[in-house]
Parts: C-alpha cells; sequence; structure tokens
C-alpha cells in the first residue's frame, strides 16, 4: 500500500508502508531502514491487525534526525 520516505542529514534512509497479507487475512505496519554507509535493508513490522479490528487505511510517516535515528508515527 502507499509508502511514505525520508532521508536524513547523514544519509540514514526510512521506508515506511502498510502491507496487507491476504493469506493471513491481516495488515502491517512496517519499516526498512538503510543506515549511512550500509548496503543492507534492515525490516520491522511496527503493528499487525486482524480482521474486525483496528484497519489501517493511510501510509506511516517517517522521519529521520541528523543523527540517523528513525521514528514512525
Amino acid at each position: 500500500m502507499t509508502s511514505k520516505a525520508a532521508v536524513g542529514a547523514d544519509g540514514t534512509i526510512a521506508v515506511s508502508w502498510t502491507y496487507q497479507d491476504a493469506a493471513l487475512q491481516s495488515q502491517k505496519v512496517q519499516v526498512a531502514v538503510k543506515p549511512v554507509g550500509s548496503t543492507v535493508w534492515t525490516g520491522y513490522t511496527l503493528a499487525t491487525f486482524t480482521p474486525g479490528g483496528v484497519a489501517i487505511t493511510r501510509s506511516v510517516p517517517v522521519a529521520v534526525d541528523a543523527s540517523g535515528n528513525v521514528s514512525a508515527a
């Protein structure tokens, strides 16, 4: 689903998105981060929602501060 991206002053990149898992009938809020100088992305699942519960319909804002710390809200 819709993604958001941010780049910090140090070059750290963060991307967030909401993923719909059709097989498990759930939605997941996910973030991937690539620190400055790295060639590897690290992925995180921040939350999982099941049918009948809360549904995420928008993208999740993400930010990177000057030190490379990532925040998603």
